[in-house]
């Protein structure tokens, strides 16, 4: 039987992050020119993401209907960012995730270990991940022997395995 992968297998390592002191503005370009709907908010310590929060598109709307009544909205990412956060460790399996993605309503997760920010999972890695389980399992798997023909029945006989072939006739 196939290992069952685990978070550290699936995950995305090289994770787009922004800072709680960064201008809203900024971070909203940062979404945008990367195409994510949200990063973590990390602090960076001694070469270490740290993470502190979570912005997501939904907080960056924050600053319009902040903005709505007044002139241009302004803030940090510290500002609008969620701060309860859910992560989960590197050495839970998929499916310890896809039972998280189940019970919430986001859409990725970031990976903490020790208090470090060492990857994201999203719900479309734990599909990717199960599909590839799906396959190996059923690729080993024994064939159906209908697709022995006749050329092949030859093969074996002419091989010396003729028994073989009557198996299948």
């Amino acid at each position: 039987m196939e290992t069952i992968p685990t978070v550290r297998d699936i995950m995305t390592r090289d994770v787009i992050t922004v800072s709680p002191d960064m201008d809203m503005y900024m971070a909203i370009n940062t979404l945008l020119d990367h195409r994510i709907s949200g990063a973590p908010v990390v602090d960076i310590e001694e070469n270490q993401k740290r993470l502190v929060g979570i912005l997501s598109a939904k907080d960056c709307m924050k600053i319009l209907t902040n903005g709505a009544f007044y002139d241009l909205p302004e803030g940090r990412v510290g500002d609008y960012m969620s701060r309860k956060i859910k992560t989960i460790d590197p050495g839970r399996d998929i499916f310890a995730v896809a039972e998280m993605f189940i019970r919430n309503h986001f859409r990725r997760v970031p990976v903490e270990e020790k208090g470090i920010l060492v990857g994201v999972v999203s719900r479309g890695d734990v599909l990717t991940a199960s599909r590839r389980l799906w396959l190996n399992q059923h690729a080993k798997d024994a064939p159906d022997p209908g697709y022995i023909n006749e050329r092949l029945k030859a093969r074996l006989g002419d091989a010396g395995i003729s028994h073989l072939h009557k198996k299948f006739n």
